[in-house]
């Protein structure tokens, strides 16, 4: 064997090192700044001096409202890990990890996604990607989980014509008392600026997911939606939906930023979408 033969192994592990430091470098940028702000204008502040973190390859379609709701959220209620369905290739799982500081669990039903995000996400040893459907997943957590965690479930897994959003939130509310759930993707009422799904030409709100409606809530939850203009985003502004299962009480008071960002919508409102 020649000389140059023998360091190639070595020069290509050097190569893959560096291209996984250059990968992760982006989920290793100082968030204390976003993390601090106390008002919209704080966070635009963070979004003009780091355009890098308003792309959505970073996570959270690169909404840094979103994000920030996100990190109260999982804070007010206490909640012990981040369960996302539909990986995707990993960014959302990525920057939860890195910012939650807690096990994450993601599931993908694509493979070439799943491979995608389960390599890049191999580095941080606290996010577990798997290949399965997002119902499967839900219903087989619930006992990999140790007894007591809050999850913090974020459903993203709608791509295709199959849509589990009403299946996934009827395992969730059935396999945990306590949960903060956020729907991506959804029309949020009386706020057309927001980017949504549709299915067959139907809007992704109450007619496909009923689960979208106060009264079909376990007691003590609580169904939120944004309550600020789209243009105040600085990502892709698409809608969302959070239900807050079993802690109605814990979200009673949201007078202070960033989740004085979120009403509470009723019934009657929803119904006249």
């Amino acid at each position: 064997m020649r000389e140059a033969d023998k360091t190639r192994p070595v020069d290509s592990l050097a190569r893959a090192y560096r291209a996984a430091r250059k990968l992760l470098a982006a989920y290793r940028r100082d968030l204390s700044p976003l993390r601090a702000a106390r008002t919209m204008d704080d966070v635009r502040r963070f979004a003009a001096a780091h355009p890098e973190c308003c792309d959505p390859s970073t996570g959270f379609n690169g909404d840094l409202l979103r994000v920030r709701i996100v990190w109260d959220l999982f804070a007010r209620v206490g909640c012990s890990a981040f369960v996302e369905t539909g990986s995707y290739v990993g960014s959302t799982a990525l920057l939860a990890a890195r910012s939650l500081r807690c096990p994450v669990f993601s599931c993908e039903s694509d493979s070439l996604y799943w491979a995608v995000a389960k390599l890049r996400c191999a580095p941080l040893r606290r996010i577990t990607v798997r290949r399965a459907d997002s119902r499967t997943f839900l219903r087989g957590l619930s006992t990999a989980l140790p007894l007591g965690t809050v999850p913090f479930v974020y459903l993203d897994a709608h791509w295709y014509p199959d849509l589990p959003l009403a299946e996934e939130m009827e395992i969730v509310a059935s396999q945990w008392k306590r949960a903060v759930v956020l729907m991506d993707d959804v029309r949020v009422p009386g706020r057309e600026d927001f980017g949504y799904d549709t299915y067959d030409g139907r809007p992704l709100d109450t007619g496909l997911v009923p689960t979208l409606s106060a009264s079909r809530l376990p007691a003590d939850s609580v169904l939120l939606f944004p309550d600020y203009d789209a243009t105040q985003e600085v990502g892709l502004r698409r809608g969302y939906a959070v239900v807050g299962l079993g802690v109605r009480s814990v979200l009673g008071d949201r007078r202070d930023f960033p989740l004085s960002l979120l009403r509470e919508a009723a019934d009657e409102e929803l119904d006249r979408r």
